[in-house]
C-alpha cells in the first residue's frame, strides 16, 4: 500500500521484508473473472491471405532516429499478414483477440502465432473473451452462424454494400473485440469492444431474445455482496483483536505489535525515526485504534455501537466494515474481502470485485478459491487460482498467537517467506523476516507491555554486515 511505501522511506524498515501479517497478506492482483481453463478454439474458417491494399500501409515522416528504431517503425504495419474475407450469405461472428506482438525494449516483433500456439496461455482465448465465445456458440449453433477466432494480425474485409473493413495489422497495438454481420449485403457490421452481453446483442440484431447463462450468477453474487455488508451480530471474542485487524487494513503490514501491548489510557503512540519525521497512531479512551497519520496521509476509524464501521482517508470515505458472527467483511471501491476469525487470527475466506468495470462486465467473482485448512498441525489460509492452478498458502504454527510463533508464506508448497515472533529473556519482542533476498529483524524493547524503543536491522543477500537503527517511541496519555 501507499502507506507502507511511505513508512519504508521514513523508517527504513518499518516495512518488513515479507507481506505476511496476522490478518492477511497481499496477493497478486488477479484478473476479475473465474473461468475454466480455455480449450483450443476452432481454426479460422475460409481464411484467405491477400496483400493489403496500399491504403492500409501508411508511411511515417522521417525523424532523427537510429536505423534499428527506423526498422522497427517501418515494420509496424504488417504487409504479409492474413486477410479474412467475410462473404455474403451465412451470418458471421468474429472474435478477435490479437495479443501484443511487439517488444518496444528490443525493437523487435514476435512471429505470428500458429494454431498450435493456442494451447499456450498467452495466445489462448480466456477470461471475458472465452466466456463470451462459449456463450455465443451455445446460443447460436455453427449451422446457423460462421464463426471466426482471429488471433493473428489480420485485415478483415466485409463484402457488404458499404465495403467495410477492420484493420488489425498494427503490430504495436493490442487488438480485442467482436464483430457480427448478418451476411446480408445491405446490412452494416455490428462492432463492439465491450466484451459482455454479446449474446443479448446478437439476439436483438437477429430479432430474438436470449439471456446469457452467467447473468443469473451475477444477480446472485450482487445480492450476496449486499448481504455481506449488513452487520447482524458480532463474535464478542474478536473485539480484543480489532486493533490488529484494523492496522492490517490500514498498513497491510506488521508494524505495531498491539497483540502484546497494553493500551490503557494511551492517547497516541508516536514513532520518531529522526527529529524531522514522525508517524502517529491514535487511540480512544477504550483503547481502540482511532487513526493513523504521517506527513501526507491521515486515516480515521469511525465507530458505531462500539464497532469499527468505516475508515476515512484524508477525511473522505475509504472503506466500510460489516460483521456477521465471526466473519468480518471490508469493502472499498475496488473489492470486498471477507475474513473468518479462528482462534485469534483472521483468515481470508473470500473476495469479490465491486468496481464499475466488474459490474459492467457482469462478473464479480475473484479468480481465487479460498480455503482454511489444517496442515501438519498448522492452520493455513489456502488459495488457488482458477485460471492457471497456482497455489498459495499462509500457515500459522498456532492461531492463538502464543509465542514463539512462526508464519510461513508459500507458493506451490515451497517456503517463500518466513516470519518468526518470539520473546527473549530481556523482555524483548523479536520479529524476524527472511526470504531468499534479505532478512530483517525488529526488536521491540518492552516495559510493562509498553514499547520503549524499536531496533531495526536488515541484511541483504550474502552481505557480511547488517544495517541497524534504533527508533524512538513516544506516548501521550489521556488525563
Amino acid at each position: 500500500m501507499k502507506n507502507i511505501l511511505k513508512i519504508v522511506v521514513i523508517v527504513l524498515a518499518l516495512a518488513c521484508s515479507g507481506n505476511v501479517s496476522a490478518q492477511k497478506k497481499p496477493i497478486k492482483k488477479p484478473e476479475p473473472l473465474k473461468v475454466k481453463k480455455p480449450q483450443i478454439p476452432p481454426p479460422l474458417k475460409q481464411m484467405q491471405v491477400e496483400p493489403p491494399s496500399p491504403s492500409v500501409v501508411s508511411g511515417y515522416p522521417t525523424i532523427a532516429i537510429s536505423s534499428e528504431q527506423q526498422k522497427y517503425e517501418d515494420g509496424k504495419i504488417c504487409t504479409t499478414c492474413d486477410t479474412l474475407v467475410l462473404e455474403p450469405g451465412k451470418p458471421h461472428i468474429v472474435m478477435y483477440d490479437v495479443k501484443w506482438m511487439s517488444d518496444h525494449h528490443t525493437q523487435t516483433y514476435r512471429e505470428q502465432p500458429t494454431a498450435s500456439d493456442l494451447k499456450h496461455d498467452y495466445y489462448a482465448l480466456k477470461n471475458l473473451n472465452k466466456r463470451e465465445w462459449d456463450e455465443l456458440r451455445a446460443n447460436f449453433p455453427d449451422k446457423e452462424v460462421e464463426y471466426h477466432h482471429v488471433y493473428r494480425n489480420t485485415f478483415i474485409k466485409i463484402k457488404n454494400t458499404a465495403q467495410e473493413h477492420v484493420n488489425l495489422l498494427n503490430r504495436q497495438d493490442r487488438h480485442e473485440g467482436f464483430i457480427y454481420w448478418s451476411g446480408k449485403p445491405d446490412d452494416k457490421i455490428f462492432k463492439e469492444k465491450k466484451m459482455a452481453l454479446l449474446t443479448e446483442n446478437v439476439a436483438k440484431l437477429r430479432g430474438s431474445t436470449k439471456v446469457s447463462s452467467y447473468y443469473a450468477a451475477f444477480k446472485k453474487d450482487s445480492l450476496a455482496i449486499e448481504e455481506l455488508m449488513k452487520t447482524t451480530k458480532v463474535d464478542e471474542n474478536m473485539k480484543a483483536d480489532f486493533n490488529a485487524f484494523l492496522l492490517s487494513e490500514i498498513l497491510d503490514e506488521y508494524v505495531l505489535p498491539v497483540q502484546f501491548m497494553t493500551l490503557k489510557n494511551v492517547k497516541t503512540i508516536t514513532i520518531n525515526p529522526d527529529k524531522e519525521k514522525k508517524i502517529i497512531f491514535s487511540f480512544n479512551k477504550s483503547g481502540q485504534l482511532a487513526g493513523f497519520k504521517d506527513r501526507d496521509e491521515k486515516i480515521d476509524v469511525v465507530y458505531k455501537d462500539n464497532l469499527p464501521v468505516a475508515l476515512l482517508k484524508n477525511d473522505k470515505s475509504h472503506k466500510t466494515i460489516a460483521f456477521q458472527g465471526n466473519v468480518v467483511s471490508v469493502r472499498d471501491n475496488y473489492d470486498i474481502k471477507s475474513y473468518e476469525y479462528i482462534g485469534k487470527t483472521f483468515f481470508k475466506k473470500s473476495r469479490m470485485y465491486v468496481s464499475k468495470e466488474n459490474y459492467d462486465n457482469f462478473n464479480l467473482l475473484d479468480d481465487m478459491i479460498y480455503k482454511i485448512v489444517k496442515n501438519q498441525g498448522e492452520t493455513c489460509e489456502y488459495m488457488k487460482r482458477t485460471d492457471n492452478g497456482d497455489e498459495y498458502t499462509t500457515c500459522y504454527s498456532n492461531n492463538q498467537w502464543e509465542l514463539p510463533l512462526t508464519i510461513t508464506e508459500g507458493y506451490y508448497s515451497r517456503s517463500e517467506k518466513v516470519r518468526t515472533i518470539s520473546m527473549n529473556g530481556d523482555n524483548e519482542l523479536m520479529v524476524a523476516d527472511s526470504n531468499s533476498h534479505k532478512s530483517t529483524k525488529m526488536t521491540y524493547q518492552l516495559e510493562n507491555q509498553i514499547i520503549k524503543s524499536i531496533q531495526y536491522s536488515i541484511k541483504r543477500g550474502s552481505a557480511e554486515a547488517e544495517q541497524s537503527q534504533v527508533i524512538a517511541v513516544n506516548y501521550e496519555y489521556f488525563k
